[in-house]
């Protein structure tokens, strides 16, 4: 293989994926002509599901992605030659907020945790845990884990999924009421713990929100994951960088543009990069830095022949492969 023979895939987070009637009209002319010439495919339209496809991880799919196994390996450094045992299970810290008769979930993107205030917290609610036969774990502090025997079957939504919704209308459910029973009694418990912390009394004092609850999600054991499916995986994301360890794949952080890649990804065949969701308030302005920063030098880099391929993965369900062949097509908007 040629040592300029590269092919990209890129990870597109949805809030920089323009809208068809906005995108031609804004700056963002380089990912419009990206997305408006390219063919597309179908393809996963969840995050966690669209990853463990490009990776070939071998899972249930009656069922959703073990995550908390796969962010687990990589947070304790796991490879598939020391795979941990269990069934896996994410017990992630998040701040409830009343709202009348209603226990909003606030998530954890706006919580700053510190290292020790995880680990003293994870040492306040170990006995709630051992108590039941769980391992518990902080080895992050906004990632934490449960390590149970076997699948205690409870449905468990995604903590994205209950992000800014009634957490009532979210807690375990299960065939058996008296196992979803037990599983809200235990959530029950570790709020009341909470309560009382100290850490959460000086979080109050210092105007921090309080970290009052967990919420569990993601379950399963370590998936089989395709060995090298990329030849590099440039990411910041946990569960991609989880896959790749598991995968035996390099990492590496992700550059700061789209020119910086082209220079630092020397090594022929398919390289990942899993874009960070932008920070910023200003969608369209983000949009725009994109188009220009990532998708301008890359669109040039397929012109030339120095990138063979380009596939814009998008959390919409839709994957847009881009070739030098595809860029001389003229489509008037989306396909």
């Amino acid at each position: 293989m040629p040592q300029t023979q590269r092919h990209l895939s890129l990870f597109v987070p949805a809030q920089l994926h323009p809208a068809p009637a906005s995108a031609a009209k804004s700056g963002a002319k380089a990912l419009h002509t990206l997305l408006s010439r390219a063919q597309t495919s179908v393809c996963a339209a969840s995050h966690e599901r669209l990853l463990f496809d490009v990776f070939a991880a071998e899972y249930d799919k009656t069922m959703p992605p073990p995550v908390a196994a796969v962010t687990h390996a990589y947070d304790a450094g796991i490879s598939n030659d020391s795979a941990g045992t269990g069934w896996w299970l994410r017990a992630d810290p998040v701040s409830l907020r009343p709202d009348g008769d209603r226990l909003l979930m606030l998530g954890n993107h706006a919580l700053s945790i510190r290292a020790d205030e995880a680990a003293a917290l994870g040492a306040e609610l170990s006995d709630v845990f051992t108590a039941r036969g769980f391992a518990f774990s902080t080895p992050h502090p906004k990632r934490w884990y449960l390590r149970l025997t076997q699948d205690p079957c409870v449905t468990l939504p995604a903590l994205d999924a209950v992000v800014g919704h009634d957490i009532m209308h979210h807690l375990p459910q299960a065939q058996d009421a008296r196992e979803a029973a037990r599983w809200r009694s235990l959530l029950n418990e570790v709020q009341m713990q909470l309560h009382g912390s100290p850490i959460n009394r000086a979080r109050t004092a210092r105007g921090e929100m309080p970290i009052n609850s967990v919420w569990f999600w993601g379950g399963g054991t370590l998936p089989a994951v395709a060995p090298q499916r990329f030849v590099q995986v440039w990411s910041h994301e946990p569960l991609s960088l989880g896959l790749a360890r598991l995968g035996g794949t390099a990492s590496a952080a992700v550059p700061a543009s789209g020119a910086e890649w082209l220079q630092r990804a020397t090594l022929a065949g398919t390289h990942l990069v899993v874009m960070d969701p932008p920070a910023a308030a200003d969608t369209e302005h983000c949009v725009e830095d994109f188009s220009a920063t990532w998708c301008a030098p890359l669109l040039s880099a397929l012109k030339s022949g120095a990138i063979e391929t380009l596939n814009l993965y998008t959390e919409g369900g839709k994957v847009f492969h881009n070739t030098r062949r595809t860029l001389r097509r003229w489509f008037p908007g989306f396909p």
